[in-house]
């Protein structure tokens, strides 16, 4: 994957996270958990990324 598009799901997963702390705080769950959702898999994607850059580094 790109470098823009690991930067784009970066900030797209921490803009994920302070939002779901602001709709903790107005009191919408569904909006938070939909949001919780989004970050969980931003980080995943680039666990992912990160992990299959190390294993095509070291052939």
């Amino acid at each position: 994957m790109s470098i823009e598009r690991l930067k784009i799901i970066g900030y797209i997963t921490d803009m994920s996270k302070q939002m779901n702390e602001m709709a903790i705080n107005v009191d919408s769950p569904f909006l938070a958990f939909l949001l919780d959702m989004v970050a969980k898999e931003g980080q995943n994607i680039l666990k992912n990324s990160e992990s299959s850059q190390k294993i095509s580094d070291s052939n």
